[in-house]
C-alpha cells in the first residue's frame, strides 16, 4: 500500500530443464499460465476496487522467439544457460571487444541474449528460419509493445549492426517494454478481466501498467532491487533471506568496502516494481519520493579496514584463475 506495507504474497513453481549439460531451459507458457493463477489467488480475498496499479519485472537475456503467428518456438534458453561458449568467443574476438563496448557498453557473455541467437542460426537453422520477434521473458507476458530497437536508441546504427551480426531478416522485431510507470495502450479490462479475474469496473483506465526494463533508462530484476533500495554509490543497502545472517552481512561490507544498510523489508524486485507502479498511479511524485517513504532502513554494517585489504588481495589472486584456465576448461 502507499505506506510500503505488504498486504500478501503468492508464490507458484514452474519446471526448469535441462536437455543437456550446462543447458538451461523453460516454457513461457508456464510463466504466463501461472502468471495468471497467482494474480487470481493475489486479490481472491481483497477488495479489488483498492487494486490501482499492476508493476512486474523478470529476468534478463533470457531468449524467446516467436513465430509469424506470435507462437513460440522452442522452450526459452535460460540466462544461467552456459551453451554458447563458441558463440561468444565468436563476437568478442571476431566481431570485437571494441565494438560491443561502442555499441552495446558491454562485451559478450554466455547468458547474454546474442550468443544465443546465434547459436541457434548454427545449431537449430529450422528454428532460427522461422523467427519473427525476440523478446526477453518478461515481455513476452507484456507483448504489448511493439517499439524497434533504432526508436529507444534514437539510432539505427545499433540496429544494422545486429542484424549484420546475427544474420536475422529485417522482418524480425526485437520487442522492447514500455518505459517505467507508462500506460499500456493495450489497456482492455475485458481483457484483464478474462485473464485476472478482477472485475470489469475495478480494471478502469486508472489501472496502471508499469512495465519494467526499458532499454534506455529502465530496469531489469537486478536493477528491480536497486530501485527499490535507492542505492548510491558510496552506501549499499541489502534486502532478502541472505540479510538475516550477521556473518553475510559483514562480508559483504567487507569484500565491496562499503557501509552496508540493511532495510526492513526482505522482498526486492516485487517491492521495486510495486514503487513504481505507485509512482505510475501518482501516489508518489518521483522514484525518490516513493524510496524515501518507503525504504526503511533498521541497520548498518560498516566494513573492517583489515578484512577489506585481506579481501582485496584474495581477489587479485583469484582473478588470475580463469584466464590460466580457461584453456582447460575446453578440454574438460
Amino acid at each position: 500500500d502507499q505506506d510500503g506495507k505488504i498486504h500478501k504474497i503468492v508464490s507458484k513453481e514452474y519446471s526448469i530443464y535441462f536437455p543437456n549439460s550446462g543447458w538451461s531451459e523453460q516454457r513461457p507458457e508456464d510463466w504466463f499460465a501461472q502468471t495468471m493463477d497467482g494474480i487470481k489467488e493475489l486479490i481472491a480475498d481483497c477488495d479489488r476496487t483498492q487494486v490501482k496499479g499492476i508493476s512486474f519485472g523478470g529476468q534478463m537475456h533470457g531468449l524467446v522467439i516467436l513465430d509469424e503467428n506470435d507462437h513460440i518456438i522452442r522452450p526459452a534458453i535460460l540466462w544461467n544457460d552456459g551453451r554458447t561458449g563458441k558463440e561468444t568467443d565468436y563476437l568478442n574476438e571476431v566481431i570485437g571487444k571494441d565494438k560491443l563496448s561502442k555499441y552495446t557498453a558491454n562485451i559478450a557473455f554466455a547468458g547474454f541474449t546474442a550468443p544465443k541467437i546465434l547459436w541457434m542460426r548454427e545449431n537449430e537453422p529450422e528454428n532460427f528460419a522461422k523467427i519473427q520477434k525476440i523478446m526477453l521473458p518478461k515481455d513476452y507476458l507484456a507483448s504489448c509493445n511493439k517499439w524497434w530497437m533504432d526508436e529507444i536508441l534514437k539510432t539505427t546504427a545499433y540496429q544494422e549492426e545486429q542484424e549484420n551480426i546475427t544474420k536475422l531478416g529485417e522482418n524480425s522485431v526485437f520487442y522492447l517494454p514500455y518505459l517505467m510507470g507508462e500506460r499500456s495502450p493495450h489497456n482492455d479490462p475485458k481483457a484483464r478481466a478474462t485473464f485476472t479475474g478482477m472485475t470489469m469496473d475495478t480494471t478502469r483506465e486508472d489501472m496502471t501498467l508499469a512495465v519494467l526494463e526499458g532499454v534506455a533508462f529502465g530496469l531489469r530484476d537486478s536493477l528491480e532491487i536497486a530501485r527499490k533500495l535507492g542505492i548510491p554509490i558510496q552506501r549499499s543497502k541489502i534486502c532478502g533471506g541472505g540479510a538475516k545472517s550477521p556473518l553475510w552481512r559483514k562480508i559483504i561490507a567487507n569484500v565491496m568496502n562499503l557501509s552496508l544498510d540493511i532495510i526492513e523489508s526482505e522482498e526486492g524486485p516485487g517491492y521495486g516494481a510495486a514503487m513504481l507502479a505507485a509512482v505510475g498511479c501518482g501516489i508518489f511524485k518521483t522514484v525518490e519520493n516513493a524510496a524515501n517513504k518507503l525504504v526503511k532502513v533498521m541497520d548498518t554494517v560498516e566494513p573492517d579496514p583489515e578484512l577489506v585489504n585481506k579481501y582485496e588481495e584474495r581477489y587479485q589472486q583469484f582473478k588470475q584463475i580463469y584466464p590460466a584456465l580457461k584453456d582447460i576448461f575446453q578440454q574438460i
